[in-house]
Formats: C-alpha cells, structure tokens, sequence
C-alpha cells in the first residue's frame, strides 16, 4: 500500500503540472490586412491573438485523465485508511499523503517535532511490513 500512497502524491503533483501548462497554452498570434469601409479606403494591418484550442484541448483531455485517476487513488488511499486502526497515524498519513505536508509541517500541526513523525511513519511502515508477511497464506 505504501507504493500506492507515494504514487498519490505523484499524480497530485502531475496534475498540478498540467493544470499550469493549461493555464500557460501558447496564445497564437496573427494579423489580417483590411481597410475602411469609407473613403478614404487606408488599409490598416489589423493584429489578432487567441488561444490554439488544438493545443488547450489534448491538454484538459490529459488533465481530465490525471484527475480521475487521482480521485481513483485518494478513494483508494481512504478506503485504506479506515482500515488503520490508530486515529492519529491515521491524520498522519493523510496529511503526508493526500496533503503533501512534509514530516516538519505535520509535527507542527500536532505538536510534534520532525523526528517523532519520521519515527511513527517509520514504525507503521515496519510493522504493516511485518504483518502482510505473516498474513501471507503458506
């Protein structure tokens, strides 16, 4: 499960990519020559710019699939989670995982130092290691 959460943190961090290269599409320039309707007839070199929707939209078709799937992780991530027992590894997990907090930011919310909260991640990881192995049918 582990692999999944750290793959979690991976697509948020993918689709925040994308939504900043959606927000960044290239606006495509051009000009166009006309004139006035009246008399004097002066030709005038008109400049447009738009956005290439060509571009914008293989863009939000990617985002659109980076997003389900991180709805498809974080409800997986959640169904995990109710299964840890202990509330607080609980938030723990949550806040490193699904919110990206780094160790530091998350014993500051609980008034822990950083090393406490690299010490309960490390101990939940070691003993979750050690409980899938003797669960293993033989």
């Amino acid at each position: 499960m582990r692999e999944e959460l750290e793959k979690l943190k991976k697509l948020k961090l993918e689709a925040k990519q994308l939504e900043d290269e959606l927000r960044k599409v290239p606006c495509t320039k051009d000009s166009v020559k006309g004139s006035m309707t009246e008399h004097p007839y002066i030709e005038q070199t008109i400049r447009i710019c738009g956005v290439d929707e060509h571009k914008a939209k293989k863009v939000r078709k990617r985002l659109e699939y980076k997003l389900e799937e991180l709805q498809e992780a974080i409800s997986a991530m959640e169904d995990y989670l109710d299964t840890v027992d202990d509330p607080e590894m609980r938030t723990i997990l949550r806040l490193y995982y699904r919110n990206g907090l780094t160790q530091g930011q998350i014993g500051a919310e609980l008034g822990y130092d950083r090393s406490v909260i690299s010490r309960k991640l490390k101990f939940f990881w070691e003993n979750q290691t050690c409980t899938q192995n003797t669960q293993l049918p033989v």
